[in-house]
């Protein structure tokens, strides 16, 4: 299997001055193929004609077919692969073109031939190295002057990767959007969660000057030069297996035609998402979705945490929280080691989609040079998270697996997600499609879709796992920091830790302004880009009975699902398994959450074959809320050189 070249001009694509010059040359060869080199061997001795236009259909169809394979492969090659092949046919037809335009003037087998032909060739060997060391000094120039600009931040607004620009819309394709999130209780940067529906209708509606003064700020954000790409790292030996479980069948709810569907907990929200660049508008919409059915682990009655009392000691309270960390995490071990006792659950739980700390990234995105091909987006809320949260409050458990979330994922996209992408206003409530849609999807994919999945943390683990067992959904993952861990290496310490941090934190306030307040002073929330702490203050947050507001995910249920670490390691063991046709794009941060900077390096090879990563030099874990609009141009960059033509790669940054 190749590996990356570590020279930065071989890792980036043939500029347009050396497509240019090999175009040029192609056309040359062509050219000097097609009616020189015939016209040589005709006039030069018309007795070899058979065997002469032999010759020339040989040398013609070499030298089409690699000039037109060498264009379709320099969007992605360097400067020697792409010369390479729009050189290689006419070399191959060299000796007998020059040794046929040299019938024009010698006889045949004449001694003056030969040192003629052999004089053609070398010049036009010459020419091509010339060629060559042009283009590579041309790219070398492109390469520097390119990363001084974006280093002073000059670039101009066509070139820059700014958050909002002025780009060309870009030819609409069927493509749909997975994303992944973090959890309300965003105490440590690992927390869970994640994808909202956002069925498309496209008017010539005018941009707002409120909606532009929303995204002024977004102007302003270019994409920092400090990223870098992860050389081929091999996966280290010594690892011991976890042995990685099947996917349980899901199954519809017996009773489901009967249930009501419940109400939606947060008020309707403005139903309009415009792009300032193609006018396009989304329509922004809620839906509840039936989770898997039935769950994977028993009923276990969810502990309370103790509530603070004025004058208590504080060695107290967190005697009391250590011994409810200790039973979390104990209770999860037994769990996943087969040692709990009882069914596996069979109440009703419901999943949201609507996703709102991703919209700043997705503003981003559908105004950025590949928005125009996204034309839906489904952003989800695990059981626990979010909206969903609020919904299953009485209903949720005292341990979670992450598996389940998989199970839930898949069975939205194998029983849910509607056939086809329409401006039409869909049920809250997504209907189940027959099972005749569901077995083209296991065997086909989707017939009217491309699947790109965005999955950060919690979320781009669950995801990716579906693939394993359902490839043909999916035309590519975007892997945001996913939580996937090397086994023997996630050690307890950690999960400790985080479930004591989410069940010790803040979670309520006299109101949301006060709340917001309050983390635009924290530490931890002030890296977060100011329009999605924003949109975290307005809707992370929900009314609480005994007044003011409180987190709609609870410490407890946050806790507990930091307390689950199989399904990392399970995930990362089956990754070399992976269908080698969807692609891999990765995103990491510099600094890594629970684990070495060695053993990102490996997760993000562990695949090797299709995956592609940057490092993110300036932001942490929480890559979509510190950073949105530098994810948002990278996705950009992604689906444009995946999806988009050789002139849409090219202006991209891949």
């Amino acid at each position: 299997m190749p590996l990356p070249l570590s020279n930065p001009v071989h890792d980036q694509p043939a500029s347009s001055c050396t497509r240019t010059l090999l175009a040029a040359f192609g056309t040359i060869a062509i050219f000097y193929t097609s009616i020189v080199v015939p016209a040589g061997f005709l006039l030069g001795s018309a007795q070899y004609i058979g065997s002469l236009i032999g010759f020339w259909l040989v040398a013609t169809c070499t030298s089409w077919f690699f000039v037109l394979f060498g264009t379709l492969s320099a969007r992605k090659r360097g400067t020697f692969v792409t010369a390479l092949r729009f050189g290689l046919g006419p070399l191959l037809s060299l000796w007998d073109s020059s040794y046929a335009v040299g019938h024009l003037f010698y006889p045949m087998n004449s001694v003056p031939l030969y040192p003629t032909s052999i004089s053609l060739t070398a010049v036009a060997w010459a020419f091509i190295i010339l060629m060559v060391a042009i283009s590579y000094s041309l790219d070398r120039l492109y390469v520097s002057v390119t990363t001084e600009l974006a280093s002073s931040g000059n670039l101009s607004e066509d070139t820059s990767p700014g958050c909002v620009g002025s780009w060309l819309g870009l030819p609409r394709n069927s493509l749909s959007s997975a994303s992944n999130d973090t959890s309300e209780m965003a105490n440590e940067p690992g927390n869970p969660s994640w994808l909202s529906s956002m069925p498309i209708t496209e008017t010539n509606t005018t941009v707002t000057d409120e909606e532009k003064a929303h995204l002024l700020s977004d102007l302003e954000l270019v994409m920092s030069p400090r990223t870098s790409t992860i050389p081929y790292t091999p996966t280290a030996p010594g690892w011991t297996s976890v042995h990685p479980r099947p996917l349980r069948p899901i199954r519809a709810h017996p009773n489901l035609d009967n249930i009501q569907t419940p109400p939606l907990p947060s008020p309707p929200r403005p139903h309009v998402f415009h792009t300032t660049t193609t006018n396009a508008v989304y329509r922004l919409s809620t839906h509840l979705v039936p989770a898997a059915y039935p769950r994977l682990a028993p009923d276990i009655p969810p502990s309370e945490i103790p509530a603070y009392t004025p004058g208590a000691s504080p060695a107290d309270r967190r005697e009391k929280m250590d011994r409810l960390v200790k039973q979390a995490v104990e209770t999860q071990t037994a769990y996943e080691k087969g040692r709990l006792d009882g069914e596996p659950s069979e109440k009703l739980l419901w999943n949201c989609v609507n996703r709102y700390t991703w919209e700043t990234m997705l503003r981003s995105l559908l105004n950025a040079p590949a928005g125009a091909m996204v034309d839906e987006v489904w952003a989800w809320d695990a059981v626990q998270h979010g909206d969903a949260a609020v919904v299953n409050a009485n209903n949720l458990n005292g341990i979670f697996d992450w598996l389940d979330n998989t199970r839930d994922i898949a069975n939205f996209l194998l029983h849910h997600l509607p056939e086809h992408v329409d401006a039409t206003v869909l049920p809250t409530r997504l209907p189940r499609l027959p099972a005749s849609v569901t077995s083209v999807r296991e065997e086909r994919g989707y017939r009217t879709r491309k699947l790109v999945v965005v999955g950060h943390s919690f979320g781009g683990c669950t995801s990716l796992r579906v693939a394993f067992d359902f490839p043909k959904l999916f035309s590519s993952f975007v892997l945001v920091d996913p939580v996937i861990q090397r086994p023997d290496m996630y050690p307890s310490e950690y999960v400790y830790g985080y479930v004591l941090g989410a069940l010790t934190r803040r979670d309520r306030w006299s109101s949301r302004e006060e709340a917001l307040q309050l983390f635009q002073k924290s530490s931890f929330f002030s890296a977060w880009n100011p329009d999605v702490l924003r949109l975290y203050a307005e809707h992370a947050l929900i009314d609480d009975a005994k007044g003011g507001v409180r987190l709609k995910m609870s410490g407890l249920q946050e806790g507990i699902s930091f307390a689950n670490r199989r399904l990392p390691m399970e995930t990362w063991e089956l990754l070399e398994r992976l269908d080698a046709g969807i692609p891999l794009r990765w995103v990491v941060p510099e600094k890594p959450l629970s684990s070495t900077k060695e053993l990102t390096h490996e997760r993000v090879w562990r695949r090797p074959a299709n995956s592609t990563n940057v490092m993110f030099h300036f932001a942490n874990h929480l890559i979509v809320q510190e950073a949105p609009c530098e994810l948002a141009h990278d996705i950009s960059d992604f689906l444009l050189c995946k999806y988009g033509s050789i002139r849409d790669c090219r202006t991209s940054r891949m």
